[in-house]
């Protein structure tokens, strides 16, 4: 049973730096995230079940695409310190981004998932990674361009690294999912609805619907919905934007209808979240 995980909300950035202990990673139920992440692993190891199972080792990195069910391994079990980058999919735009797009699509698609660094590589890696987490946390001047070079030296990293433990994999999902999925992240700022992403990936509205709630635990609609949502968050705490360009910029198509969505999923308005966050 796929059970779905949303993370905690941060302060609208894109990006988020968090380092965690798998401890013993039991067979269990899949989950599915609500953002995509980058799982670097530094000491131990585990096993990941995402299409096929991963052993993973100090220097290895999973990708892991937003909306993919995983959980632990069948085989065994171990425990594993990692350091994890999670980024928000649909906000991602131009250089770094569309690159780390282009390689969550390829999991989606059936790529390897883990992909294996040099010690001397994984050892850069690793710094950038420090560092993107003070330049997070400490809001200097110059922050976002010092967050795109270090993001675009990491995902350069990346993709440069070749794939690690199997060959292509038999995800378990129709590719029409990850073509859903894939078409959210890239249009649900343009209003996109359930019709436009069926049409869209050659499937009846109703056929979609029903197979994204299978393989995903949320609706076609809450993908959408969710897509925007962060689109918005960015926007508010990294802009000074009104909120009726926000609105627009993100999908909806009067003021009142983002207000009433926004309130309904973070309980304030878009003003007074803003107020909150802007800053941080």
């Amino acid at each position: 049973m796929i059970a779905p995980h949303a993370r905690a909300e941060g302060d609208g950035h894109p990006v988020a730096v968090a380092r965690a202990c798998t401890g013993d990673f039991r067979p269990g139920p899949e989950v599915v995230h609500d953002h995509s992440g980058l799982a670097f692993y530094v000491r131990g190891e585990t096993r990941m079940r995402m299409g096929v199972e991963y052993v993973l080792r100090p220097g290895d990195v999973l990708l892991v695409p937003e909306g993919m069910p995983h959980g632990g391994g069948e085989h065994g079990h171990g425990e594993a310190e990692l350091v994890g980058i999670t980024v928000c999919t649909a906000c991602l735009r131009g250089g770094w981004g569309d690159v780390l797009r282009r390689l969550f699509d390829d999991v989606r698609h059936g790529a390897v998932a883990s992909r294996r660094l040099s010690d001397e590589t994984f050892a850069e890696v690793l710094a950038c990674i420090e560092r993107l987490r003070v330049e997070l946390r400490d809001h200097a001047a110059q922050r976002e361009l010092m967050i795109d070079g270090l993001m675009s030296e990491i995902t350069a990293h990346v993709a440069r690294a070749a794939p690690s433990n199997t060959g292509p994999t038999d995800l378990g999902w129709p590719t029409v999912v990850a073509d859903a999925l894939g078409f959210v992240e890239r249009h649900a700022h343009e209003g996109i609805s359930l019709r436009d992403v069926a049409r869209a990936v050659g499937r009846s509205s109703t056929h979609l619907a029903a197979l994204v709630k299978r393989h995903t635990g949320r609706t076609v609609v809450a993908w959408i919905t969710h897509a925007r949502m962060a689109l918005a968050r960015q926007l508010l705490a990294g802009s000074d934007e009104g909120i009726e360009a926000v609105a627009s910029r993100v999908g909806f198509a009067s003021p009142s209808h983002f207000h009433r969505a926004f309130r309904r999923l973070h309980g304030v308005s878009p003003g007074e979240w803003r107020a909150t966050h802007r800053g941080r």
